[in-house]
């Protein structure tokens, strides 16, 4: 809620819902298992993003705003997760087959670390951490950037960790696409695509179509 270049982001509307809403829903129609908690901050301006995903019945962890690491790794303590997928909450539209794609080849290729950002269009990729290689990054983290970013020490110190590589759709190989929220242009073109996010299987192709096609 305290994001400075769009306040309380996290609560705007997006598709009846609001932003991590919309993710929820985008999952659940594409039938998936996995268990998603909240991570949000302690501070009281995220009071009510905490109380609406409670309502929602959706898991909730708090912490240290700054400290953002040690935020993911005492999350995946309590919540017993190992690996860790990072998803953000101003991503509302995960490509969730790519998803399934990188946990698979996080499995396959036994890493610490795989990432499909930078391939995807910006907003549509995610993370997949071993809690080890967590863990390690906090034990010796020594700057604030890599308490600020979770992946940031893992990228520093790449020969510290297996690190793997990810295959994906090369029809979807758009990294210049923005389907992220970070202002209120954002958010607007995020809230007129939500008419063409019609892929129940979570696919942004539809999506990426209407993008391209206007560009």
């Amino acid at each position: 809620m305290g994001s400075s270049r769009l306040p309380g982001k996290s609560m705007m509307q997006i598709g009846g819902t609001n932003l991590p809403g919309y993710i929820l829903r985008r999952f659940k129609n594409a039938g998936s298992s996995l268990l998603i908690v909240l991570a949000t901050t302690s501070n009281e301006s995220d009071d009510v993003l905490a109380e609406w995903a409670i309502a929602e019945g959706i898991p909730v962890f708090r912490g240290n705003e700054q400290n953002v690491l040690d935020r993911y790794v005492t999350c995946a303590r309590q919540f017993g997760f190992d690996p860790v997928i990072r998803l953000t909450g101003d991503n509302p539209f995960v490509d969730i087959p790519e998803l399934n794609r990188l946990m698979q080849m996080f499995n396959e290729q036994n890493c610490d670390y795989i990432s499909s950002h930078g391939l995807l269009p910006l907003g549509s990729g995610a993370e997949v951490f071993s809690l080890r290689a967590l863990t390690q990054s906090l034990q010796k983290a020594d700057r604030p950037d890599h308490f600020e970013h979770v992946n940031e020490y893992i990228l520093q110190h790449p020969g510290e960790f297996r690190i793997g590589l990810f295959a994906m759709d090369p029809e979807k190989n758009f990294p210049d696409v923005r389907l992220t929220v970070d202002t209120m242009k954002d958010l607007k073109n995020v809230q007129s695509l939500v008419k063409h996010d019609t892929d129940p299987g979570g696919s942004i192709l539809p999506l990426l179509k209407i993008c391209l096609g206007s560009a």
